[in-house]
């Protein structure tokens, strides 16, 4: 979330935003999650990466399964930047899974997934980004994908869109029940009916993943855009707007572990 929406006008989102919603994100953000960035320099090698002060070294992230051929197989005129969130992990001992909210199909999420992207996808909808989103889309369908009943009831399977531009384009995994098999669910920039613009290129990825502490699982946000050699460099690539996403994908990670926590925690008999 927080991509290159709308061309220009979404560059523009990072410093037309107060200062008090920067600080919001910050004070709202857990402190626990930890954040990588960088530059994929080959699909067979480690991408160069930066960390926050202090974070755990986090193993180097696969690029999206969805990344399109013709930049997966021609890094060399294409730059593929990413950002990776990661969550403080969940004890699996504490939380109330039953076998039914395992993935049951190589298409459903679990239930712990879809809470985790549900809530975070919720939360992005009363952003001011996605705000502006919805105010440039006339489409009644695709407005109704930023209601929050719309995005409660979404099963993130293949071809779902949310928030007006986002569509799930690939999944893979079983579920936390699975040790040793991440669960994750892609989605990509879409372009709404009514756009006209240039191609927006990016995919977001929720994923729930084994802990390096035994019987835990982390919930990752990952983002990864990219352009060509020779076009502007992705938000991702700038300072500023490296501070700014990385704010708010602490924030939704935040929302996302909350809910989980809410939903699945055990209760004291």
């Amino acid at each position: 979330m927080g991509l290159r929406v709308y061309a220009a006008a979404a560059a523009l989102v990072p410093v037309a935003l107060p200062a008090a919603y920067l600080l919001y994100l910050h004070l709202s953000s857990s402190r626990e999650c930890r954040l990588a960035d960088g530059r994929l320099r080959s699909t067979l090698k480690s991408p160069t990466v930066t960390q926050d002060p202090g974070a755990a070294p986090d193993a180097q992230p696969s690029p999206p399964t969805s990344l399109p051929d013709a930049v997966r197989d021609h890094l060399d005129t294409w730059v593929v930047s990413y950002e990776r969130a990661v969550s403080a992990p969940l004890d699996l001992s504490t939380l109330a899974l039953t076998p039914a909210d395992a993935s049951q199909t190589d298409t459903r999420p679990s239930a712990l997934l879809r809470c985790y992207v549900q809530a975070a996808h919720v939360a992005f909808s009363w952003t001011p980004q996605a705000f502006l989103i919805r105010s440039l889309i006339k489409d009644k369908d695709t407005r109704a994908t930023f209601d929050a009943s719309r995005l409660l009831s979404t099963n993130f399977v293949q071809g779902d869109i949310v928030n007006g531009v986002y569509r799930v384009i690939a999944y893979q995994g079983k579920g936390p029940q699975h040790p040793g098999q991440p669960e994750r669910v892609e989605l990509a920039l879409t372009s709404p009916p009514d756009y006209k613009g240039p191609p927006m290129e990016g995919r977001i990825i929720a994923i729930v993943e084994e802990a390096e502490e035994k019987g835990s699982v982390v919930l990752v946000n990952e983002t990864w855009m990219w352009r060509k050699v020779e076009d502007k460099p992705t938000m991702l690539e700038s300072a500023g707007g490296k501070l700014f996403h990385g704010l708010l994908a602490k924030w939704l990670l935040t929302a996302g572990k909350q809910a989980v926590e809410k939903k699945f925690t055990k209760k004291n008999e």
